[in-house]
């Protein structure tokens, strides 16, 4: 059992080191230099597992088995082996709560890999879907297009995938798209998990 919680932690790692090269741009994102980029220097990660998950159907959260004890910073990031899952909300000695970005409540600072366009992505109570607001109707996206955290809000590591663009609507008289992506990470059935922490900062207060 230690072994296979070894080899666990070993491949969610170097998924979260994959994840990394979402920031290089896009004309050098060449599969040789994709297996080789690394995480920063300054970053930690601490490996956790998911204890319990809130049965509210309005509220997109679970807990997980670390804490203060074991290093956790209130504020910092959560991603799975495919992207990032939500944050620290609220952390306790042996154990933390995570709020997903599927939240009703979250938002997060996104940028769209293939040119960089800003924008938030915002939870709506879906495990299948967040929304981006205010984005004008002649903003240069597409269904497809990859969504990365930018790294505004000191939060989120620059870099980590999010979601993927999924739909795109323009309504009459709307100076504003609908749009819709779907997050990478699978939110309803999340297992293992890695904490994404700055050692160098604090993050922001709730």
């Amino acid at each position: 059992m230690t072994e296979n919680q070894l080899l666990k932690k070993e491949i969610i790692q170097l998924y979260s080191k994959v994840q990394q090269t979402y920031k290089l741009e896009a004309e050098n994102k060449r599969l040789f230099e994709l297996l080789k980029a690394k995480p920063e220097d300054d970053k930690s990660f601490i490996f956790a597992d998911i204890i319990s998950v809130n049965q509210d159907n309005d509220k997109h959260q679970i807990i997980i088995n670390k804490g203060s004890m074991d290093g956790i910073k209130l504020g910092a990031a959560i991603a799975d082996s495919k992207g990032i899952i939500g944050h620290i909300f609220r952390d306790q000695v042996l154990a933390s709560e995570v709020l997903l970005i599927s939240d009703p409540e979250h938002g997060i600072p996104i940028k769209v890999a293939r040119n960089g366009l800003r924008a938030i992505a915002i939870g709506i109570g879906s495990y299948d879907e967040i929304i981006l607001n205010n984005l004008p109707n002649n903003s240069d996206i597409k269904v497809n297009d990859v969504l990365i955290t930018s790294g505004l809000g000191g939060r989120y590591p620059e870099g980590y995938p999010v979601a993927i663009i999924s739909k795109i609507e323009r309504v009459k008289g709307d100076s504003y798209l609908s749009i819709g992506a779907k997050p990478i990470a699978n939110l309803k059935n999340i297992n293992e998990v890695l904490v994404i922490q700055d050692v160098k900062k604090d993050y922001p207060n709730e």
